[in-house]
């Protein structure tokens, strides 16, 4: 009985490594133009303005949108409550970037991480499960 799940499973083994599953060309590939690609090789956020939803603490959890310009590493925008917003930007590694925003009472460390449309999720921290977004404006 053993010998018959051994061979089966040795069979299944033998068929994953030298079947179609394992051939490359059978996978199916990004095109070489993919934004996923991009994303894992992004060492800058790219420039552009960002309109982002932030679910703010100061706001008493009632969601803003703000208008963000990502600029040479900076990160700038207005806010009718904290004025303007400041900050500076951190590549951490595979499309994740650190954000520091600084306003008028107003202080936020973000971290944004790149999805292959383009668009970011925004995690603060500390996380409080927050739903927040940036999505870049089109050009």
């Amino acid at each position: 009985m053993k010998t018959t799940y051994i061979t089966a499973g040795l069979l299944t083994l033998i068929c994953c490594i030298s079947g179609r599953a394992a051939d490359p060309a059978a996978q199916p590939q990004p095109h070489p133009e993919s934004p996923i690609q991009k994303v894992l090789d992004l060492t800058e956020i790219p420039g552009g303005i960002y309109s982002t939803n932030l679910e703010l603490k100061q706001l008493d959890g009632i969601p803003a949108t703000l208008r963000l310009d990502v600029r040479d590493g900076r990160i700038t925008g207005n806010h009718d409550r904290f004025g303007e917003l400041k900050g500076r930007i951190s590549p951490i590694g595979n499309g994740v970037f650190m954000v520091q925003l600084r306003g008028k009472d107003y202080r936020a460390s973000q971290f944004w991480v790149f999805r292959p449309d383009g668009t970011a999720i925004i995690r603060e921290i500390p996380d409080r499960g927050e739903k927040q977004l940036a999505v870049p404006e089109k050009k």
